[in-house]
């Protein structure tokens, strides 16, 4: 299996507790790929929900 900064993949983050999602979502691949060919086991991702639009914090990402 190939990981890329950038690449969006589905992760299953199980039951939502509180304020952390769960269920399955889009995460976004922000570790660099230098890291990501190494033999780590880790890989650093921001999880990606919907948001409202009219939100001023709100922004989109493009891949």
């Amino acid at each position: 299996m190939v990981i890329e900064r950038g690449d969006v993949w589905w992760a299953d983050l199980g039951e939502p507790g509180g304020s952390e999602p769960g269920d399955r979502r889009p995460i976004l691949v922000v570790q660099s790929d230098s890291f990501n060919r190494s033999r780590l086991r880790t890989v650093v991702a921001l999880v990606l929900t919907s948001l409202s639009m009219s939100d001023p914090d709100a922004f989109m990402v493009r891949c």
